[in-house]
């Protein structure tokens, strides 16, 4: 039984009022209900009767008029004062916003104390053993003393603790972020000295040390670098709290997952260059700052490469092969048999190692084998920012900030979608922000998320951020106790440990080829970001990469597509393409030449703007031609049970599809419609053209169709361009200008543009000047709408020619 719906029928859907459609595709409503029917939908049909809709028939939500900016602020600050100042609200909000600054109140409140505290412990100390190597390595990237990296791997995750949300994040060290601190660092010690006027940079120890007087009259000096990094920390906390506060967090969503990757892998290029001196024990060979820095390392490692030491290459040699073997081979070997659920320490094992070679055989007096130095044991002491250097970095913190903060919320958006964690973003940022800041006072560098630590994390089933402690009372334990013992610890062997934690960093140039094949957009992103970061340098290449993925979202704005729809036989979709059903279970409908030429469905995809209004009339030309294009191989085509014939004037004969009938014939009883099979182009064929006696379709040498009845010179509309508008997202004033005037230009040369949606959504549209064809309105809410209407103009104007 049909699903019959009732609507208002218009004035000019009067003559089609009574036109019924029936499709051959599964229906909820005509199913049978036994268990069998469920499972194939084969015999199931959908049927509907109704008349032609306009989108006027149907009651859309109309914009309202706006109300005054001024009552609009007024009613939304009393709103807010009665909601979060009123005094019988404030004790609940004060709760509510110590919660919300605050997770881990919540987090203990509900800790599951039997099945979390394990798992939270084994996570959290597994994190700390691999913070201690990767804590004096980072901190040796960005310039100062390994002893600051254990600082902020003892800092950054107790303070996560207390103010993260993401259990999976582990805040630290990061060799981008510490890359992009060093030449900050260095930059301000360079001035420091010329200001001086003196050298006082000490070039003996492993990192170059820059000494200020403390005290000129005593002649005490002291180190500058920990001082500038603990302000430019301080710095970058005051960006990251900008950002979470003022709720900025959506800018981070205008760098394209492309961009970050080819410039974090560009980075990561500047990073394994930076370690080339300790690796071959070369100091020659340090890399510098400015356009061409990277391959100037190498110039000078081949230009001083007979001063090799052969110790310290054999050593690192050793050490990058002994990482990787235990990383590819034995831990997923372990991992596979189900012997090791967490992942081998092997930079603590590679580091435990070299403290003891490097003690009993003396490396550094016997073989000139750099070593880390002497490491301060104790807690880490309070330092204040230095105000008078901050106006030179405010440009580095921005950097710097936005680049941490894009990587870490990457991170915790990955995480958060996975696990299905509801996360405020903005209370991130702002929390990465404050731990900035706080942690800048316990003598730390700016944390960042670390993707492996967050990886491993992630694989010993961490449940809380509490996991954070552990790892932090960890490094405590180091720093009180072990530091000491660390001072022998050769720097090729922290060398061979950042060389081996980047190497998933630059995996990602693997990836390129399938950037290629599937979306070259982000590919010329990647590799535009990639080498510019190669070449010239880090800061510009993020510059640069920033400023691509702005053109490129700009070039996609402007973008406007239209696509030609084809109807697809014996159903009322119409489909991109000349779609076809793949069970073939449907009796197609007889192709109708002249109905195909005059008919043409099409779908407009994109943004209406200044930027992309100019194409509008180009593209809808493009798509008439294609069309053309489409039907020109059809020109000859032929039923096998009816004689249709192409005579050599390109004259179509259609008898066999216009069938004369007597009036009377067409009020028959109607039969079953399954059984029938009658498209709704044969039926409209039917009723509206009992009177004709032949109708011809002609073509003149300008490629432009017009109806010849007998020896009038009476034209019709030449074609019906229905656009489906559902893929438009915005008009702007001058794109509502252009949609206008290609409208009328389209109109005076026979074009009627039928729209297909609501136009009235687009505010700046008004169509009331808009010519329009009679008896059909402008707009309708389906394809199928306008096409039925659309055949029922064409045929009603083959009527009028012929009575006149």
């Amino acid at each position: 039984m049909p699903n019959r719906g009732s609507t208002h029928a218009t004035a000019s859907d009067k003559l089609s009022a009574d036109v019924r459609q029936v499709s051959s595709v599964p229906s909820l409503f005509a199913m049978d209900p036994s268990p069998s029917s469920l499972i194939s939908h084969a015999d199931s049909r959908i049927a509907f009767e109704r008349c032609i809709l306009t989108t006027s028939d149907i009651e859309l939500p109309r914009y309202v008029k706006e109300e005054s900016l001024k009552h609009l602020i007024s009613a939304r600050a009393k709103g807010q004062y009665e909601r979060l100042c009123h005094p019988r609200n404030c004790p609940k909000n004060s709760a509510k916003f110590i919660r919300a600054c605050l997770p881990c109140i919540d987090t203990v409140r509900h800790y599951n104390w039997r099945t979390d505290l394990l798992a939270d412990i084994t996570a959290g100390l597994t994190v700390g053993v691999m913070n201690v190597p990767q804590g004096m390595a980072y901190a040796m990237l960005a310039g100062l003393p390994p002893v600051y990296g254990l600082y902020v791997s003892f800092v950054a995750p107790i303070l996560y603790a207390l103010f993260g949300r993401c259990p999976q994040a582990s805040l630290g060290t990061f060799a981008v972020v510490s890359l992009l601190m060093a030449e900050p660092i260095e930059r301000l010690c360079a001035e420091t000295t010329e200001s001086l006027g003196g050298n006082t940079t000490n070039t003996e120890f492993p990192i170059p040390v820059c000494y200020v007087p403390e005290d000129p009259s005593a002649g005490e000096y002291f180190d500058y670098r920990p001082v500038i990094a603990f302000t430019l920390s301080f710095l970058i906390g005051i960006v990251q709290t900008s950002i979470g506060v003022l709720m900025l967090g959506k800018l981070t969503c205008y760098l394209a997952p492309a961009m970050v990757d080819g410039f974090v892998t560009g980075a990561a290029c500047h990073v394994l260059s930076s370690q080339v001196a300790s690796l071959f024990g070369i100091k020659q060979a340090k890399k510098g700052d400015g356009v061409g820095s990277l391959f100037l390392v190498f110039y000078n490692l081949f230009k001083h490469i007979r001063q090799t030491n052969l110790i310290t290459l054999a050593i690192s040699g050793i050490s990058i092969l002994f990482l990787l073997v235990i990383k590819l081979f034995i831990e997923p070997q372990l991992q596979r048999c189900g012997h090791c659920k967490f992942p081998v320490p092997s930079e603590l094992m590679l580091v435990a190692i070299g403290i003891v070679v490097s003690h009993f055989l003396e490396l550094q007096n016997n073989h000139n084998v750099t070593i880390v130095g002497g490491i301060a044991s104790g807690m880490p002491p309070i330092s204040v920012p230095q105000w008078n250097l901050m106006p030179p970095m405010v440009t580095d913190a921005i950097i710097i900030g936005f680049t941490s903060t894009f990587l870490t919320i990457s991170l915790v958006k990955l995480f958060a979608m996975k696990y299905k964690q509801d996360i405020d973003y903005n209370h991130e940022l702002t929390s990465l922000g404050v731990i900035s800041i706080i942690a800048s006072f316990f003598s730390s560098i700016a944390p960042s998320s670390s993707v492996s630590r967050s990886m491993v994390l992630e694989g010993a089933r961490v449940k809380t951020t509490l996991s954070g402690i552990p790892s932090g009372l960890l490094i405590i334990f180091v720093l009180l106790f072990l530091g000491p013992y660390f001072s022998v610890t050769p720097t090729c062997v922290l060398s061979a440990i950042i060389v081996v934690a980047l190497k998933n960093i630059i995996a990602h140039l693997l990836h390129t080829p399938k950037l290629w094949r599937t979306y070259k957009r982000d590919f010329f992103l990647f590799m535009i970001t990639f080498v510019v970061t190669l070449v010239l340098d880090v800061t510009i290449g993020l510059v640069v990469g920033v400023v691509a993925c702005l053109l490129a979202l700009t070039e996609q704005q402007r973008a406007l597509t239209i696509i030609l729809l084809d109807n697809l036989p014996g159903t009322e979709l119409f489909l991109h393409g000349r779609a076809k059903l793949a069970t073939g279970e449907l009796h197609s409908t007889k192709f109708l030449y002249p109905l195909s030429r005059s008919i043409i469905s099409c779908r407009l995809i994109g943004s209406l703007n200044f930027a992309s209004s100019e194409q509008l009339e180009s593209k809808i030309t493009k798509v008439l031609k294609e069309h053309e294009s489409r039907l020109s191989s059809l020109e000859d085509f032929k039923y096998p049970d009816q004689s249709t014939s192409l005579n050599p004037s390109n004259t179509v004969s259609a008898e066999p599809i216009l069938e004369t009938q007597k009036k009377h014939q067409q009020q028959q009883k109607r039969q079953n419609t399954a059984d029938k099979r009658l498209s709704a182009a044969e039926e409209a064929y039917r009723r509206f053209s009992s009177n004709l006696d032949r109708i011809e379709m002609a073509q003149d040498k300008t490629e432009e169709f017009y109806l010849e009845v007998h020896d009038k010179k009476e034209y019709a509309p030449q074609r019906f361009l229905l656009i489906d508008i559902s893929g438009m997202t915005d008009v702007d004033p001058a794109g509502a200008l252009c949609l206008s005037t290609v409208h009328e230009q389209f109109y005076s040369i026979g074009v009627v543009l039928v729209y297909i949606g609501d136009l009235s959504q687009f505010r700046c549209l008004d169509t009331s000047k808009w010519e329009r064809f009679p008896s059909l309105s402008l707009s309708y809410p389906t394809m199928y709408d306008g096409y039925l209407a659309c055949q029922h103009a064409l045929f009603e104007s083959m009527v009028n020619l012929h009575r006149c």
